[in-house]
């Protein structure tokens, strides 16, 4: 009987030390220095590297080179002909600085079409290299 009971006691002894020193074996939080998460891509927006063609009055004529992203349910470029699109007055003067072959990475919104435009079409936002 006493060498259960000194079995026992053993026994929580090595389970309450045992249990102390799991706290000791936390582990450190690991900081990742010069890690940026990317922020997302708006709904109905793609994030594209463009070649600059032709600028005209109310469009820019460019080459999609890459696309770097889409956003949910936004609807696929063609890449594989000039796009002629349309450009927010905000990036204009960046616009039509460039010259033919100058490559320059944007945003795209799809403008949904209306009564003047049968389809939808695309508009540079936003100018990302600046």
């Amino acid at each position: 009987m006493k060498i259960h009971r000194l079995g026992l006691t053993v026994l929580i002894v090595l389970v309450t030390i045992g249990c102390a020193s799991n706290k000791k074996t936390e582990q450190p939080s690991v900081e990742m220095e010069g890690f940026e998460q990317p922020k997302p891509i708006s709904v109905g927006t793609a994030e594209v590297m463009l070649e600059f063609v032709t600028l005209s009055e109310e469009s820019v004529t460019v080459q999609i080179v890459e696309v770097l992203g889409y956003g949910a349910s936004t609807e696929r470029l063609n890449t594989s002909d000039p796009l002629s699109i349309n450009y927010r007055e905000s990036v204009k003067e960046y616009i039509s600085g460039l010259e033919e072959g100058n490559r320059f990475s944007a945003v795209l919104s799809m403008q949904p079409g209306g009564m003047n435009m049968p389809s939808a079409s695309w508009e540079i936002t936003e100018i990302l290299d600046q």
